[in-house]
């Protein structure tokens, strides 16, 4: 069973006008005319689907052949190119 509330709205007069004519040319209440006008509201401002990231990721333990347990600093200085100051 639908449950219905009644309110009071408030609305310019010439909007109100425009709106009575509406429903009456189209031979619906105006409580229809609103009430169709709020769901396509809501529904154009409905959430996007929740972005999903796409999964890049690659098979391996992430390590680089000859490389096997480096301390940080000198992961850097090779990334940066500063591994023959060394």
């Amino acid at each position: 069973m639908l449950r219905h509330m009644r309110t009071t709205l408030e609305i310019p007069d010439t909007l109100f006008k425009k709106a009575q004519k509406l429903a009456r040319e189209r031979g619906v209440p105006f409580r229809a005319l609103v009430a169709e006008a709020l769901q396509k509201m809501l529904k154009a401002q409905a959430p996007a689907e929740r972005f999903r990231l796409p999964d890049t990721t690659f098979g391996g333990d992430g390590l680089v052949d000859g490389l096997p347990d480096l301390q940080w600093e000198r992961i850097r200085n090779l990334v940066y190119d500063e591994g023959s100051k060394e």
